[in-house]
């Protein structure tokens, strides 16, 4: 095992599998890359609302998100600052299943490690829609930390 994902989102479910993760990359002398996912505030999906935001909104509306999303990545990674690993990070904007598993296996990592349920309004489901669905569709072992 060489290389980890960690993807988080702030919750304390994605906190406990940083947590994890590191511990893993201590004993197996592994590096960690940190993801947020972002999902795209103006989807198809959404089209009827798209045409009521301009351009510039759009724009300022994503600088807020990637500023939040560095904020609560550097947050994160506080308690690790002496881990003697390696741990980078980004934030990624797209559907947050399809950008972990192509970061997962597009850049070759032995396993992703991520929460069992996130900050979602459908957070209360047993396991939660993101990870249930990473579990089933990636070719990357995924370890769920509760």
């Amino acid at each position: 095992m060489k290389k980890i994902l960690v993807p988080i989102d702030g919750s304390d479910a994605s906190k406990r599998a940083l947590d994890m993760a590191v511990g893993i990359a201590e004993k197996m002398d592994c590096i960690i890359k940190v993801i947020n996912v972002i999902p795209p505030i103006v989807s198809q999906s959404s089209y009827s609302y798209s045409r009521t935001i301009d351009r510039t909104t759009l724009e300022e509306a994503m600088k807020i998100s990637n500023k939040s999303s560095k904020d609560m990545i550097e947050e994160a990674l506080l308690p690790y600052k002496d881990f003697a690993g390696e741990i980078s990070s980004t934030t990624i904007i797209g559907n947050p299943v399809e950008e972990i598993i192509r970061e997962a296996e597009g850049e070759k990592y032995s396993l992703i490690v991520m929460g069992s349920r996130g900050l979602g309004a459908f957070s209360r489901t047993l396991l939660g829609s993101v990870s249930d669905k990473v579990v089933h569709l990636s070719e990357v072992s995924v370890l769920i930390a509760k």
